[in-house]
């Protein structure tokens, strides 16, 4: 799991009879060993996301053949686990914070 900043990008949350609860998104970053862009990216997420609302598995594409023929020239790419919908690089913090908005 990726862990950032707390104030970065707010929780979305549920408003309930019983109170506002904060909703768990959950995420996959698609990467590689050795890929600059990558790491760049994988900065910007660790800066952005809020451990409390967002958790992300980290799939390293190199040891699944068909991920490694989907993904391997796209990388990186952030999934939204829920909505199957992909940010794929290049994102910026803004189009991170509206791509986490916009798969609630």
């Amino acid at each position: 799991m990726i862990n950032g900043s707390r104030d970065a990008i707010i929780c979305m949350e549920n408003h309930t009879d019983i109170g506002i609860k904060k909703v768990m998104q959950n995420f996959v970053f698609l990467t590689t060993q050795g890929c600059h862009l990558c790491e760049v990216a994988e900065a910007l997420l660790v800066a952005s996301l809020n451990p409390e609302c967002h958790q992300v598995d980290v799939i390293d594409i190199a040891y699944d053949d068909a991920l490694l023929e989907c993904y391997g020239e796209r990388i990186p790419v952030f999934k939204n686990e829920d909505t199957q919908a992909e940010l794929n690089w290049p994102f910026d913090a803004d189009k991170l914070e509206h791509f986490v908005a916009l798969t609630v």
